[in-house]
């Protein structure tokens, strides 16, 4: 009902593009400029481990159907990596080199936890609330807004970082995060929602937003211009990738604590699933505390005024010995001329010449 008429009036309304150099090539060398092999070894990895891991707290974690596809997932993580530096860097989904940027690596794992933290707040109140606690869905929705409303809020904070050097938000976001997974843990009744669900979902909202806005910045910081959409598109897969696995992970610590307990109704395995995603906010604090480095971050930009300058320099190489000829060959051919024209041709003006042709008549 909102996909369709969104979809239909942006097909109206949005400007035809105009045709870049990729899309005026052959199909067939656009497809062999994509990594198909990797990107396809890369998903298979994926779905095998997200089904591991949500087939644990049912089939059980030392069985077949669950360690098998987990240790073919990280082999294939493994071949995958591995395949990536066998081929060209410009047809690498994941150039090996970009692990290498300063504070990629950390910035990529941070870039992990903000929909993580969002889907797991999500599924878990949902259910909560409608099945165990039999709120109806309109009053559900209606104590979800602060979360939006928050997030929204927290979006306009972009120009922080000119200020603040972006690692120190980080950091912030992430305290936030710690104390607003806290109170989720301990809130285990219908009555805590004002006073710790509803602080919980300021804070941790707030600061997931923030987490998202300024790694989004610091991570483009760190890039090359020439590496801004491969980094792009890897910032964007780590987000999806982050929801995806964490709450299979969630999912799979909740249905075992109850499981275990024997009463599905019981707040306990949400808490689990809570105490879990507090120690990956902690080990996200702490890495960013200790890996990311302040004075890297000028790096990228440097890379790229001292690769303009070289290109520059190049051109204007390239560029003198050509006017130094044509300037060369110029003077020789104007002296040249002057040397084989007749006295007649190196006449100035018309009246010069008349003058000469009048003399040169015979006498009548």
């Amino acid at each position: 009902l909102i996909a369709m008429p969104v979809a239909t009036g942006c097909t109206l309304l949005i400007p035809a593009q105009e045709k870049t150099l990729s899309e005026v090539e052959p199909q067939s060398a656009r497809w062999k400029s994509l990594d198909i092999v990797g990107v396809s070894i890369l998903t298979a990895a994926l779905i095998l481990f997200i089904f591991a891991i949500t087939s644990g707290s049912t089939a059980g974690w030392a069985s077949a159907t669950v360690l098998a596809p987990l240790i073919i997932s990280v082999f294939m993580v493994v071949g995958f990596f591995y395949y990536e530096t066998l081929i060209p860097t410009d047809q690498a989904a994941v150039p090996p080199q970009t692990w290498f940027l300063p504070n990629f690596s950390v910035l990529f794992g941070t870039a992990l936890l903000p929909y993580f933290w969002w889907t797991t707040l999500f599924t878990t109140y949902t259910e909560l609330w409608q099945s165990v606690y039999e709120w109806s869905v309109i009053s559900s929705a209606i104590h979800f807004i602060p979360i939006g409303v928050i997030a929204f809020a927290m979006s306009f904070t972009g120009t922080l970082s000119r200020i603040i050097n972006p690692k120190w938000i980080i950091l912030f976001a992430e305290s936030m995060l710690i104390i607003a997974t806290i109170l989720l843990a301990l809130a285990d009744s219908p009555d805590k929602y004002w006073s710790y669900v509803f602080p919980a979902f300021i804070l941790g909202s707030g600061g997931a937003m923030l987490a998202y806005s300024h790694t989004n910045i610091a991570i483009f910081r760190t890039s090359p211009a020439s590496m801004a959409g491969t980094v792009g598109a890897i910032f964007n897969g780590a987000l999806q990738l982050g929801s995806a696995v964490g709450i299979a992970a969630v999912g799979s610590i909740e249905a075992s604590v109850e499981e275990s307990l024997g009463d599905p109704t019981s707040y306990q395995g949400r808490a689990a699933a809570f105490w879990f995603l507090l120690g990956i906010v902690v080990v996200e604090f702490l890495a960013m505390l200790v890996f990311y480095s302040t004075k890297k971050e000028g790096l990228a930009a440097e890379e790229d005024f001292a690769e303009k300058v070289a290109v520059m320099k190049q051109a204007d190489i390239e560029r003198e010995p050509k006017q130094v000829d044509i300037e060369r060959v110029s003077t020789a051919v104007d002296a040249i001329e002057t040397i084989e024209r007749p006295p007649m041709s190196r006449m100035t003006t018309a009246s010069d010449r008349t003058r000469v042709q009048l003399q040169e008549l015979p006498p009548v």
